[in-house]
């Protein structure tokens, strides 16, 4: 994997600020590790009525879901005001930057994911062309 200077530049930054503010100041990341989910959870916001795999009750709006399971939670129950406040700031302070690196590590997969169907269109679109051609 090739990583840029921008990205240098953006990972300097990124240590020299967030690495050191308190999570309880920042608020919620946009992506979770929890201990009562085995998958990692993205940020979304979504109307579409779901229930808190957690507390069970109606979750819609900003919430929390896996990509993996399609399981949804409050923000409130994944992230548990009493595991925030338990974890000390070493532990915070990689937290970020783990949740920092994953998030970067998405947006790599569908940069190619976005590439690959571009790739596919043209493909399909030289097929065509190609099919057209010989019927003229």
């Amino acid at each position: 994997m090739f990583i840029s200077a921008k990205n240098v530049i953006i990972l300097a930054t990124f240590n020299a600020f967030y690495a050191r503010a308190h999570v309880e100041c920042l608020g919620f990341p946009a992506i979770v590790n929890s201990q009562l989910h085995q998958h990692t959870v993205l940020e979304e916001e979504n109307y579409d009525a779901g229930k808190c795999a957690v507390c069970r009750s109606g979750c819609w709006g900003k919430k929390y879901s896996s990509k993996q399971c399609k399981e949804v939670f409050h923000k409130e129950c994944i992230m548990s005001k009493d595991a925030r406040e338990a974890a000390i700031e070493e532990e915070q302070i990689g937290d970020i930057y783990f949740m920092y690196i994953e998030r970067f590590l998405l947006m790599l997969e569908e940069e190619e994911e976005k590439e690959e169907k571009k790739e596919k269109r043209r493909i399909q679109d030289e097929e065509i062309t190609e099919c057209l051609g010989s019927i003229y």
